[in-house]
């Protein structure tokens, strides 16, 4: 289990939070069109997630992230050798 405190944890949390937005209002403006936009252009397609600390040149981890279904799943942690978008 991911200690919340942590990194990881706190971003996992934020997926959970942005899902259950997006669940709950998949059916209502502007939600609706941003789903489709975001299935037609992000589907299938591995997108590079850094997290700072307070300023851009202060990068404290990496995660690799997927838009399937109307939800944003993490992939892994860390640096993503191929291409991420």
């Amino acid at each position: 289990m991911v200690r919340m405190s942590t990194t990881p944890g706190l971003f996992l949390e934020t997926l959970r939070t942005i899902n259950t937005i997006l669940i709950q209002n998949a059916a209502r403006e502007p939600f609706k069109s941003m789903l489709l936009l975001a299935q037609e252009r992000l589907a299938r397609r591995d997108l590079a997630i850094a997290v700072y600390r307070g300023r851009p040149e202060i990068e404290v981890d990496h995660f690799t992230a997927r838009f399937e279904d109307g939800q944003v799943e993490m992939i892994m942690r860390g640096r993503q050798t191929n291409r991420t978008d």
